[in-house]
């Protein structure tokens, strides 16, 4: 969450600041969102490729459907985000969509 507030689009803009933001550990999802975070150098990838693989995974298992706990933070929430997508878009279903 703290590199989402520092490198978002309308935080620098009022800010003043043009600084670029490595961050060695800014995997959620929604900070690939450019326009938004244009001033954010990710050097992990995006946890979008990781939740497809896991969904994929389940889906060769075989699992319908799966509970996915995660926290409430900005990482937490895209990652259940992701991977709900993706897991859905190959018929399978979670069972606590929605919630924590």
């Amino acid at each position: 969450d703290e590199v989402a507030a520092v490198t978002a689009a309308e935080w620098r803009a009022g800010a003043d600041i043009s600084t670029v933001v490595l961050s060695p550990g800014s995997t959620a999802p929604i900070l690939a969102n450019v326009g938004a975070y244009p001033n954010l150098l990710r050097l992990s990838s995006n946890d979008k490729h990781v939740t497809s693989a896991l969904a994929a995974l389940a889906e060769l298992l075989r699992w319908q459907a799966i509970c996915v706990l995660h926290d409430d933070s900005l990482w937490g929430g895209g990652v259940m985000q992701s991977f709900t997508s993706a897991f859905e878009s190959s018929g399978g279903k979670i069972v606590n969509n929605g919630t924590a």
